[in-house]
Formats: C-alpha cells, sequence, structure tokens
C-alpha cells in the first residue's frame, strides 16, 4: 500500500513539473557553460604537449631516411650555420606555444570567475520556488503531523523536486558543455594555432560545479521546508494568514502618491508587502545583468588586445551574453509564474469586475517589469565595477575600451528577456478559470 507521505510527494511533484523544468533549465545553462569553458584550458595544453612531441619527431626522423621533408622545411637555418634543424623548430614552435598557453591561463581565469554568479542565481529561484510550494503544502503538512509524521521526515517529501532538477539539469549540461561548447571553443584555438586535436580531457570543473549546484540547492531546500515544517499541527492546518499592507516609502511623499492612479499605488503596494521577495527578485534581476555586461564588455574591450586571444575570448563572451539573457528569461518566468499562481483569486475578482485581458495582463506584468527595471538599474553600475575588477584579474582588456552604449545595451537586452517571459505567461494569465479560482483561500 501507497502510504500517505508517498502520495503528498508525488502529487507535490506533479504540481511542480513547470518548476521543476526551470530548476532543470537554470543548472543546465550553468553547469554546460563552465564545463565548456572550464575545459578549453587543458585541452590547449594538451594540444601544445602533442604539438612539441610531433615536432621532437619530425626533427629525430629528419636526421634519418625517412625525414626529408622536415629537414628541407628547416635548411634555411641548417644553411645559414647560426643554429641546427631543431633549434629552429623548437623555438619558432615554444614561441607560438608560449603563447597558447598565456591564451589557457586567461580563459581559465575566466572559468573560475563566474561560475559563483549562477550558482547565487540559480539557490535564489529555488529558495523562492520551494518557499511557494511549501506554502501550497501547509494544510498536508499538518495532516502528515497529526498522522504522526516527524519534521524531517516531511522536509525530505521536498527533496525529490530540487535533486530531479538539479541532476537532470546538470547531467545535461555535462553533456552540452563536453560535447558542443567544448569542442567549439577549442575550434576557435585551433584554428589560429594550427594545433593538433588534444587528448580527451576530464571535465572537472563543470563536475565540481554540478556537484557544488546540488548539494548548495539540497541544503537550500532544507532551510526553505524547514522554515514552516516546524510550526504545529493546528498552525499548519489553519492556513497563512494574509500578510497586511504597510506603507512603502513612495507613499509617505504625499505629493507624488496622490497624483498616481489606483492601478499604480496597487502595483507599489503588491512589491513592496513582501520585502524578502523584493530583494530577492531585484538581486536576481541585477545578477542576471551583470552577466550580461561582463559578456558585453569582454567582446568590446579586446580591440586592444593581441587577435589570437581576441579570436578566443569574443566566442566566450557570446556565450555569457546568451546563456545570461536565457538566464534571466527563466528567472522572470518563475517569479511571474509564482505571482499568477498565488494572485489568482485576485485576478479572477478583476475578470469579474469587466476588465480585458490586455488589462489583467498589464496589472500583472507591471510589477515584474517594475522589479526588473529596479534590478538593471542596479545592474549596470554593478556590472561595471564587476569588470574593473575582473579585467585586473584577467590580466588583459580594460573597461577604456568598452563603448559606452555598451552598458545600457545591457539593460536593453534584460528587458528583451523580460518580453520573452511574458509572452509564455500571457496564455496562462488570460485562461485563470473565474469559478474555481473565487473559491480557493489565499
Amino acid at each position: 500500500m501507497v502510504s500517505t507521505q508517498a502520495v503528498a510527494v508525488r502529487r507535490s511533484l506533479i504540481t511542480a513539473v513547470p518548476r521543476v523544468l526551470v530548476v532543470s533549465g537554470l543548472t543546465a545553462i550553468s553547469v554546460a557553460l563552465v564545463t565548456g569553458i572550464g575545459q578549453l584550458p587543458p585541452q590547449i595544453r594538451s594540444a601544445v604537449d602533442k604539438a612539441l612531441a610531433l615536432a621532437g619527431g619530425a626533427v629525430a626522423g629528419g636526421a634519418g631516411t625517412g625525414g626529408v621533408a622536415a629537414g628541407d622545411a628547416l635548411s634555411n637555418g641548417v644553411a645559414a650555420g647560426t643554429e641546427t634543424a631543431e633549434q629552429a623548430l623548437t623555438g619558432t614552435l615554444q614561441q607560438q606555444m608560449q603563447y597558447m598557453e598565456f591564451i589557457a591561463d586567461g580563459v581559465e581565469r575566466i572559468s573560475f570567475a563566474f561560475p559563483f554568479l549562477f550558482v547565487i542565481v540559480t539557490a535564489l529561484v529555488v529558495y523562492m520556488t520551494i518557499t511557494r510550494l511549501v506554502d501550497t503544502d501547509r494544510a498536508t503538512m499538518g495532516c502528515l503531523k497529526t498522522l504522526g509524521y516527524s519534521t524531517a521526515s516531511i522536509v525530505k517529501q521536498y527533496l525529490p523536486f530540487t535533486l530531479l532538477g538539479t541532476v537532470v539539469g546538470s547531467l545535461a549540461g555535462l553533456a552540452l558543455g563536453y560535447w558542443l561548447v567544448g569542442p567549439m571553443l577549442f575550434n576557435t584555438v585551433q584554428d589560429f594555432g594550427d594545433m593538433p586535436s588534444p587528448d580527451a580531457v576530464v571535465p572537472v570543473l563543470g563536475m565540481v560545479t554540478a556537484a557544488g549546484i546540488v548539494l548548495i540547492m539540497v541544503a537550500v531546500t532544507i532551510v526553505a521546508a524547514l522554515r514552516t515544517a516546524r510550526e504545529k499541527p493546528t498552525t499548519l492546518l489553519r492556513g497563512k494568514a494574509p500578510q497586511g499592507a504597510s506603507k512603502s516609502l513612495i507613499e509617505h511623499v504625499a505629493w507624488v502618491w496622490n497624483r498616481l492612479s489606483f492601478r499604480y499605488k496597487s502595483t507599489l503596494r503588491n512589491i513592496f508587502r513582501f520585502p524578502v521577495r523584493l530583494v530577492m527578485t531585484v538581486f536576481s534581476m541585477m545578477l542576471s545583468t551583470v552577466l550580461v555586461c561582463a559578456g558585453l564588455s569582454l567582446w568590446f574591450a579586446l580591440d586592444d588586445t593581441d587577435p589570437a586571444l581576441m579570436d578566443t575570448i569574443r566566442p566566450i563572451s557570446v556565450l555569457l551574453v546568451v546563456a545570461a539573457i536565457v538566464l534571466n528569461a527563466l528567472v522572470i518566468y518563475n517569479i511571474t509564474n509564482i505571482n499568477i499562481e498565488e494572485r489568482r483569486r485576485e485576478i479572477a475578482t478583476l475578470k469579474v469586475l469587466g476588465y480585458r485581458d490586455l488589462e489583467v495582463a498589464g496589472y500583472v506584468f507591471r510589477e515584474i517589469l517594475i522589479l526588473t527595471v529596479m534590478g538593471i538599474i542596479l545592474g549596470i553600475p554593478a556590472g561595471y565595477g564587476t569588470m574593473v575588477f575582473l579585467f585586473g584579474y584577467l590580466q588583459f582588456g580594460g573597461v577604456e575600451y568598452v563603448e559606452w552604449w555598451v552598458w545600457p545595451l545591457a539593460g536593453v537586452l534584460a528587458l528583451a528577456s523580460l518580453g520573452l517571459a511574458n509572452v509564455l505567461l500571457y496564455r496562462k494569465l488570460v485562461a485563470t478559470d473565474m469559478n474555481s479560482s473565487l473559491k480557493t483561500v489565499e
């Protein structure tokens, strides 16, 4: 017989499928990017070793009967009497290989610089998602506690959600990074340096990042679920009392507040009603904007750098920008989806009162737009400061080479991801059933 808790776990996973997909997507993007960039330096070093070994073999062959081509290629140096064939070969090749090592060092610094930003964003999304899931299951938690289930056993029922999302995302990210992102990046180096194909490289940084994401997300899940699961059964069964609205700072500025229409007053009150979510949402938007700034500035800051390094770093910058935009869209999608689910009764009431679909959408999406703009306003200077620090750490490029319009462009791209997320959620918003939603208790 299936236990009551197993049924609860199954129900939670079924209802949380969209959230699991979001967590998997965030994890896959993070791990794929780190894996692809992280395996490039050992690939370059492996190719360097092979190139030097092949060169040594060519010189040795040139001394015998089978190495005529290798000997002829360096005959000028020998004829001049100033250096041996081996010295001519290794001198030129070692110069080139030393430069490839320099490129490998620069890429390695990049690979160590960005993983923690992706981990932080993913952790924030998981925390918000688990908190929402736990709040929805308060009555179920109360029932399980009255049946004798311990707090620890109740908290454990949310771990499959996190493990499924992060493990699937990690495996997908490792596969994409190892077989797609990594080879694509190495091709740019190979084309420039005419280097041999490297030996297989274990994606250590990607594997460590994947393991770290799984462990950190499990810890975040436990913390988020434990906060509610510790409550008494009677408190859980009564449901969570609605949080009262408190005056925001702008309400104390009468000459501004009194001139706002009802829709904007309501929007601002809803935004400041949940300060923790406000801070986490704005912080997530800010980090995503910082990543966009990083990708764009890496591209434009290389105009005064050697072409080989430029050709290597620019594909990485493109990946960063694309990953940051998709990451931002997933974050916004998740936050807006939670917002819609929490306010089904309110949305249904607006529709009963005669609000049209676009008016209802504007009522809900306006809040996430304001939060996104707040995150962008903070993210652009934070991105600038981050890149000032990172260029010093990377030992190439500089913000002085970045065009001024790159920073506002980062904000525009962040807004584009907002539009993408809203388009995906518009159908769900307007499809809210008025009868069932008005029967719910919020």
